[in-house]
């Protein structure tokens, strides 16, 4: 436990403009939720819809958006052997990423910053997983960009089914812009190492090596079962928003719904949003919005509920904070005179 607390003595004494500067960027982007529900959604509406709320399908679409948190423990399990280096320490057991992944989900409920769930997934992976901090880091960021490179991906394929359905262009443009940065944003991510150790200066270097290795993510066997794993979450996203549009009585084109899915799931992710509110909002209303057979406002209404269902399905996993967590940290502990993965 020495370390433990020395580390975390450390951390309170490190400057905290970095999280002021992410709660500004929360709040700004939930202010412009707030604005955008206050500016097309009725205090009575919203109110009227939500008292209409049918429990029997509500409770089911909670329970299929907590689904996909083992599915998400999956696929980090994945990229922790994909990352393995000849000789090094094995990866924490599945049990104990699975476990910290459901505390991360309640974290990003309890925390005013999306953010801080991934940075409480790092700590517990270094902690608790014996994994250097510059590897737990590699492995939560990868496991993010490997999610939201997916959702992108199933994005830019369905804008042609969009096109086909009439979807108004400009809807389309939106969502091909986001996901095409997304795509963009890869490719600087794979080229950046490179670019990085053209600089000689040690923290240059460091951050070189931090990000350094995600090509290893792209063999086709792993990016099948990246597909197969981010496919699984959609299809799950999809059965929540089915549920929830059952839950309010709203009737709509479900295929039109089902090419959004992805996009609004990028949105849901931005790590800097609580819970996607604010940016779910405005999604909602360039997409749904206009694009399907309800009004704005029903469009409002149904992102304000799938809010809440993120909400309550993320407060479960508040059980999975407690209990003996030193118990993972044995199996994964490094051979003698091996050197920690980072």
């Amino acid at each position: 436990m020495t370390d433990i607390d020395d580390d975390l003595i450390a951390a309170q004494r490190r400057p905290s403009y970095l999280r002021f500067l992410s709660l500004g960027i929360s709040g700004v982007l939930i202010v412009g939720g707030a604005f955008v529900m206050y500016r097309w959604i009725s205090g009575p509406e919203i109110l009227s819809t939500f008292r209409r709320i049918d429990w029997r399908w509500l409770i089911p679409a909670i329970f299929a958006y907590w689904l996909q948190n083992p599915i998400t423990a999956l696929r980090m399990n994945c990229v922790m052997h994909w990352l393995m280096q000849p000789g090094s320490p094995a990866p924490p057991s599945f049990r104990l990423i699975l476990k910290v992944t459901l505390s991360s989900a309640f974290i990003a409920v309890t925390a005013p910053i999306g953010l801080m769930a991934d940075v409480a997934k790092i700590g517990a992976l270094k902690y608790f997983g014996q994994m250097s901090t510059s590897h737990a880091i590699r492995c939560t960021f990868f496991d993010r960009v490997i999610a939201v490179q997916w959702m992108a991906l199933f994005a830019l394929a369905t804008l042609p089914l969009q096109w086909a359905l009439d979807v108004p262009r400009g809807s389309i443009g939106i969502q091909f812009l986001v996901c095409a940065s997304v795509v963009v944003a890869i490719v600087v991510l794979l080229i950046l190492p490179n670019l990085l150790g053209i600089f000689d200066h040690k923290i240059v270097l460091k951050l070189a090596r931090l990000f350094s290795g995600y090509k290893i993510m792209f063999p086709l066997r792993r990016s099948a079962v990246q597909m197969v794993i981010s496919a699984a979450n959609l299809t799950l996203a999809f059965a929540t928003l089915y549920c929830l549009l059952r839950s309010i009585g709203f009737t709509t084109n479900l295929t039109v719904i089902a090419c959004f899915v992805p996009f609004l799931q990028i949105v849901n992710g931005v790590p800097f949003l609580y819970m996607g509110w604010g940016g779910r909002e405005i999604a909602m209303a360039a997409t749904v919005g206009v694009a399907t057979g309800l009004s704005i406002n029903q469009a409002l209404a149904l992102s304000a509920i799938w809010g809440v269902t993120l909400i309550l399905a993320g407060a479960i996993n508040g059980v999975f904070v407690f209990g003996d967590w030193h118990s993972h940290r044995s199996p994964a502990t490094p051979p003698t005179g091996m050197p920690p993965v980072g």
